[in-house]
């Protein structure tokens, strides 16, 4: 009786809420009805639609991931193989010969000698053995130059003799245009450079063979480019585009690069403009890969990295594609960046899909007159590299407003009922905004969430314990998102909808859902991103086939069939939640080695929890309505609760939550980064005031070094860093960094000093200009092949110029608490000059400033990378006891701080 009379009162509150009594649906729409025969009062076991909706995402996932892991079979070139093919087994040997001599550092013999005489003979060959009608030049440059940019921070890039090697297959039909292809056969320090840039370099010799071997004319010349500096902030790249004379005929290009090693290769950047370049590229790549999304995601800087296409982009004005291998960033500029973690099949895909699109825009006359095509974005995104779906963004403003003025119009239909055959409901326009409201409020609590978790985990001193354990992070903020979402859900339908049947409360918030996916759509719309083609498929599944599907069968009784119900609603999410699943894969591949050399001053924990948050927000989005169909959530809630504890006790205090691993097959190592340094201070008359030497070591990630400290028992004996004896805290940056790297967050290991020749920085000339007022500084340093020099006026004086570059200076970005105007200057040779680097500073001092005190003071760091000088016995010894899941990224350096 208790159970009736509750019942009775529930039925009134809802007939007062709605105004209506309806044992069905009318028109598509489900109604506030109170007759819910086969759903029972309380609602569907919220288990059952919990292991429903868990099965049909780990099957996307499933799916994605085996997907994204799936290779052509490699093919081996024989003796009756057809020519003009594509054959991994080709590139693979050109891989295994740029790894023969070690590392590939700028002005190393493996950089400068072997694999430069490697890419000119294997050029000489392909040119010998090529078809009677393929022309083909070869070219060589030493470049030498400078220019500013910004990556970190602003500085000045200055080059002498670096390396390039060029070759261009000839037009057969007597064109002046040429299509530029790029990749750079130097790595970084300690490096093999296997996946960066071996594979890359090996793939397009390959394809000049297959090209060399063709029948077929192309309409315009190709270049092929092997630059020899591209991990020297991009010289080699400037050096060719400014100032060789085939730079002037490229009238696009595609740039091959790798922020990992193995996996697909994805287009990552395009234009600027010239859409026609994405068309060409999903209507030849067999296996297209590549989303404007991420075009936007890196073009925004959250990446700490940048490769040739900007250099081409902005110095060349050029149009490009910028394709990348971003798989297995673990072992992303290591001593393991290796041959045998590139899968089979790998080079055979990036080669089948890069020789299409060079056949595709080699052809096409709009390389030589894009016409309309000049002008104008293209949206793009692959389906798990099955096709490319590709528009205009013209079209997307189209597509993007008719979506967004269909929800308008069904609001306001709902509202005043314009249909004679809809249910009138008075309460639909408020009841829709509460509903609005309450999925705002619970998707900034699903990112609170993520915060607090990451925070908590922070303060249990188990930061990254995903890094390794990738998995870790369901317990940590997938489980406590889900159980935010269900308890919110609960707690709304107990207190602002509990007048109302479960099922109009589920059509409400699926209303919602389309209302908030649309405002999203209307202002990323506004803002003219590509990336509104997400909040598209969020309006357009649901609203094509759940909402059209229900109106068509409007005589079928949903309510009875939950079951089909929910199929129906899961089925309309497949194509968006494919998408965003495996974009969220791609991405999750791309960030979370990332995370592990983002510096101290960025909480990888934080920026995780945000990432994973915001990708839960699109996958969860639709799921809230279901919960009003569901009972038992509170219970459920506790039984994830509990699960959370357990795991988060487990990661807190066992090995499944230690950050690292040096496992040989899977590596995902600590990188452990230590320069043997000597540091010496001189004053004005040049004598030694300060001298000192030591290991600096800098952490790479927000676990500072806390775990090298409880594994190498000499660091007991590290001192801070005294950042008080010269400009950038007097230490050998090699790139300005310091505002990621902060020094005072690292150790300095006092141990003897090296022996390493002196970096001479002698003042040439000082002398007063009358006409411009400034005092000039000529200077000249001599020293190794990488050398950084840090400029600091002294109050009362400015730098007004240097002969570095034609713009005025810009300083370089510091950390908060060092409050100091410095410039940053990096310097490269490959060959050795046969002359100091010389330079001049224009400095500009206040009236009565007294120049005897001196004017500036300067920071001179040489940095030894690569062969003998590489090493010392200190290092040698420190790096003994380091722990097998570090990495080493090591080598010799000194600073000298002068007073001019």
């Amino acid at each position: 009786m208790a159970a009736s009379m509750g019942d009775s009162k529930t039925r009134k509150r809802t007939y007062k809420s709605a105004n209506l009594e309806v044992n069905g649906h009318q028109n598509g729409h489900l109604s506030n009805g109170i007759n819910e025969r086969c759903l029972k009062e309380d609602g569907v076991n919220v288990v059952y639609v919990l292991f429903a909706v868990v099965m049909y995402y780990c099957a996307i996932f499933s799916f994605v991931r085996s997907r994204s892991f799936s290779f052509p079979e490699p093919q081996i070139q024989g003796k009756f193989s057809q020519k003009d093919a594509f054959y991994e087994s080709n590139a693979r040997k050109h891989m295994q010969e740029f790894s023969l001599h070690g590392p590939r550092v700028v002005g190393s013999d493996a950089n400068e000698i072997h694999a430069y005489q490697y890419i000119l003979k294997q050029l000489q060959i392909i040119k010998t053995n090529a078809l009677p009608q393929k022309y083909i030049l070869i070219d060589q440059q030493n470049a030498t130059g400078s220019f500013d940019i910004e990556f970190l921070s602003d500085f000045v890039s200055v080059y002498r003799d670096v390396k390039n090697v060029a070759a261009m297959l000839k037009s057969e039909l007597g064109s002046e245009h040429s299509l530029l292809m790029s990749c750079h056969f130097d790595s970084s320090i300690d490096s093999p450079g296997a996946g960066d840039n071996a594979i890359s370099c090996a793939v397009m010799l390959e394809i000049l063979r297959v090209f060399s071997q063709s029948p077929v004319k192309q309409l315009h010349n190709i270049i092929f480019l092997f630059n020899g500096a591209e991990e020297n902030l991009l010289q080699a790249s400037h050096g060719f585009i400014t100032k060789h004379p085939w730079a002037d005929s490229i009238k696009a290009f595609v740039n091959i690069d790798s922020a990992g090693a193995g996996g697909w290769e994805i287009v990552f950047q395009t234009g600027p403009s010239h859409p026609w370049l994405v068309r060409a590229y999903a209507d030849s790549a067999p296996y297209p890969s590549g989303s404007i999304l991420g075009q936007e995601v890196f073009q925004s800087g959250v990446i700490p990295s940048d490769t040739d296409f900007r250099i081409y982009r902005d110095f060349g004005e050029i149009p490009g594609l910028d394709i990348a291998y971003i798989t297995n960033g673990y072992v992303y500029h290591t001593q393991n960046d290796q041959n045998r973690y590139i899968q089979p099949g790998c080079v055979q895909r990036g080669g089948e899909n890069l020789l299409g699109l060079l056949r595709r825009l080699s052809s096409s006359p709009r390389l030589a007159d894009p016409g309309d095509e000049r002008d104008g974005t293209m949206i793009y995104f692959d389906l798990v590299g099955y096709f490319m779906v590709y528009y205009p963004q013209s079209v997307a403003i189209v597509i993007n407003s008719a979506l967004v003025a269909t929800i308008v119009f069904r609001i306001i239909r709902k509202t005043f009922n314009l249909i004679p055959s809809d249910e009138h409901d008075p309460m639909f326009m408020k009841n829709l905004l509460k509903a609005t409201v309450a999925l705002f409020l619970t998707w900034i609590a699903v990112i609170l969430t993520c915060v607090a978790m990451a925070l908590t985990i922070t303060l249990l001193g188990s930061n990254l314990s995903w890094f390794t354990h990738n998995y870790n992070l369901v317990p940590l903020y997938l489980i406590p998102s889900v159980i935010v979402v269900l308890y919110m859900q609960d707690f709304f339908k107990d207190r602002w909808f509990k007048a109302n049947s479960r099922w109009y409360n589920e059509k409400l918030f699926f209303e919602a859902t389309l209302t908030g996916w649309s405002i999203l759509l209307l202002l990323l719309t506004l803002r003219g991103m590509g990336s509104a083609f997400m909040p598209m498929l969020y309006v357009l599944g649901p609203l094509v086939i759940r909402d059209r599907t229900m109106w068509l069968a409007r005589a079928w009784n949903w309510k009875n069939h939950v079951t089909s119900f929910v199929s129906l609603h899961l089925a309309s999410l497949f194509v968006p939640l494919l998408v965003t699943i495996y974009m969220s894969h791609a991405v999750f591949t791309l960030f979370i080695p990332i995370f592990g050399r983002t510096g101290t001053s960025v909480n990888a924990d934080i920026a995780a929890s945000l990432l994973l948050a915001i990708l839960l927000i699109p996958t969860t989005g639709y799921l809230v309505s279901l919960c009003y169909l569901c009972r038992n959530i509170r219970k459920i809630c506790a039984v994830l609760a509990v699960v959370v504890l357990v795991w988060v006790c487990a990661i807190v205090v066992s090995p499944l939550g230690f950050p690292y691993s040096g496992d040989k097959d899977h590596p995902s190592p600590n990188r452990l980064l230590a320069i043997h340094t000597r540091r010496r201070v001189f004053d004005l008359q040049s004598h030694v005031t300060h001298e000192d030497s030591g290991i600096w070591l800098i952490p790479f990630d927000y676990n500072n070094n806390k775990h090298l400290l409880g594994a190498m028992p000499q660091l007991k004996d590290a001192i801070d860093v005294d950042c008080r004896l010269g400009p950038y805290c007097g230490m050998p940056f090699i790139i300005p960094c310091i505002s990621m790297l902060p020094p005072k967050q690292s150790l300095y290991l006092p141990v003897p000093s090296h022996t390493r020749p002196d970096v001479k920085c002698e003042l040439v000339k000082k002398q007063y200009e009358t006409s411009s007022g400034y005092q000039k500084l000529d200077l000249e340093i001599t020293g190794p092949d990488h050398i950084t020099v840090q400029v600091r006026p002294h109050p009362g004086v400015t730098l007004a110029g240097w002969s570095l570059s034609e713009f005025v200076p810009e300083p370089a970005a510091m950390p908060a608490d060092m409050n100091e105007t410095t410039y940053f200057v990096y310097y490269s040779h490959g060959q050795a000059p046969e002359s100091p680097w010389a330079f001049s500073l224009y400095l500009k001092t206040d009236s009565g400033y007294d120049s005897l005190k001196g004017l500036v003071d300067i920071g001179v760091a040489g940095h030894y990378l690569h062969g003998r000088d590489k090493h010392t016995p200190e290092m040698e010894q420190f790096l003994a006891e380091a722990p097998d899941w570090t990495t080493p990224v090591t080598w010799t350096a000194s600073w000298d701080g002068y007073v001019f």
